[in-house]
């Protein structure tokens, strides 16, 4: 049986994805975190990466879980559960394969919660039992061993006869943590109302081989003028390790750099957006701009140390730290112009301190309140009027007209627009009369009101 992701699924993105390997898995599928649970099972926690999927499946006018089944289909892959816990999607994923079913199933769909109030205990208890494995590879001041608390368990209820967990609903995490131990409650915990991962044996994927390029100089430097044409070498020659491909997105590139009295440094270089370094062959603007960022505080660090010696870098080497993949075929989206665009907000973020602000239209006549701060609709029905009427207004607008005197020549007529007579008090103007007014080198937008008073609104250039 087939699970159809449009009938049986919320349109929200989960924070973990478990699912079945139909041969060999690439470990940076979807997200650069990710946890090999079982030979048969695999982890992705898709936090991180939750705006970049959504933002991708927007551009492409489609939902971002479609996206995500589209993704793993390519793959090969048709058996996953997403849920806000990795042993919530564990359980699910348990649960699916018990009844033998596939496609994509979310724990918050209506689907998913009736199908987990029904998962066995034998699926938890096969869980368990792995997360056991988990645990004994912790290092000493982490184990907790579980064998006789599990074995406890199994007989209360092999005893109680029950079958689902659902039989044990009533059952509080204090109480499993008074007869069974602090690590099975915790297990409870999680399987019920379970968003905290505190205590969960999470162990990342580490891949036996990372895109490195090592440099030694000739010399010892410290001027970014001369460091950063031969960093954009290095990028290049990253750009064709074998260990990676066109279609790997970085998420964090490891600077070690070597001072001239031997002393090491690690400069993690992160992004806020995964970023595409084969696309930036050449030049590298966004990734040189982050590492300059980065040197230079390096730099005045070591500076208030008091010791200018320690300055100048006689070696460096790079790694990438964490990537993921996006297929081929999505790649080839960039041609067109909204991806393209897309893709240049995303590099001017990954070299910004903050966040770029994105606005949406807005049904609404007045043009201070015509715009709101949010993702815009592909779908919105007015685009075309809106397009029309934007020819007619400046791109920037201030948050409140500013009063102004009257100008000696009113300049190009716009449009009027009435205001929201319901908000008006008696004898408030109702109408404006916009104006496009060139003085200097600037270009204003003005409007005067029926009390004939003058206000700057916008500014065109």
């Amino acid at each position: 049986m087939i699970i159809d992701l449009h009938n049986h699924s919320t349109q929200t993105l989960p924070a973990y994805l478990a699912l079945v390997p139909t041969g060999p898995v690439n470990a940076s599928l979807l997200t650069p975190h990710a946890m090999k649970w079982a030979p048969d099972l695999w982890l992705f926690d898709l936090r991180s990466c939750c705006d970049f999927w959504r933002r991708r499946a927007q551009s492409e006018g489609i939902t971002p879980l479609s996206l995500i089944q589209r993704h793993l289909t390519a793959q090969g892959l048709d058996t996953a559960a997403g849920a806000d816990h990795p042993w919530q999607a564990v359980l699910m994923l348990g649960a699916l394969r018990e009844r033998g079913l596939k496609g994509l199933v979310l724990k918050a769909s209506s689907f998913g919660q009736r199908l987990f109030d029904q998962v066995p205990w034998q699926t938890w208890f096969a869980a368990a039992d792995q997360l056991r494995i988990h645990l004994d590879a912790l290092p000493r001041h982490r184990k907790h061993d579980i064998t006789c608390e599990l074995a406890q368990l199994k007989r209360a209820v092999s005893r109680m006869n029950v079958t689902q967990l659902k039989g044990f609903t009533s059952v509080t995490g204090g109480a499993m943590q008074r007869r069974y131990g602090p690590m099975i409650a915790a297990m409870w915990r999680w399987t019920h109302a379970g968003t905290s991962i505190d205590g969960f044996p999470w162990v990342a994927w580490q891949p036996l081989q990372r895109p490195t390029h090592q440099r030694v100089l000739d010399y010892a430097c410290w001027e970014w003028d001369q460091l950063s044409p031969l960093i954009g070498q290095d990028l290049d020659r990253l750009c064709l390790d074998p260990a990676w491909d066109r279609s790997d997105h970085l998420t964090q590139l490891n600077w070690e750099l070597v001072f001239d009295d031997l002393q090491e440094l690690t400069v993690p270089i992160g992004f806020r957006h995964p970023h595409h370094l084969h696309g930036e062959q050449g030049h590298h603007k966004t990734t040189l701009t982050r590492m300059r960022e980065r040197y230079f505080a390096t730099i005045a660090h070591r500076t208030q140390q008091g010791d200018d010696r320690t300055l100048a870098v006689i070696s460096w080497r790079l790694s990438v730290a964490s990537w993921f993949r996006i297929p081929e075929r999505q790649n080839e989206l960039f041609i067109s112009l909204g991806r393209a665009d897309q893709n240049r907000v995303h590099n001017l973020e990954n070299r910004l301190h903050v966040p770029l602000k994105r606005y949406a239209c807005t049904a609404d006549f007045l043009p201070e309140e015509s715009f709101c701060e949010g993702e815009p609709s592909q779908d919105d029905p007015m685009k075309s009027s809106r397009q029309l009427c934007a020819q007619l207004r400046p791109i920037y607008v201030y948050r409140t007209a500013r009063p102004r005197q009257q100008p000696r020549r009113h300049g190009q007529f716009l449009e009027r627009i009435q205001v929201k007579w319901w908000r008006q008090s008696e004898g408030q103007p109702m109408s404006r009369d916009y104006y496009s007014l060139r003085e200097g080198m600037s270009r204003s937008w003005l409007y005067r009101d029926q009390q004939g008073d003058w206000y700057e609104h916008g500014l065109f250039s």
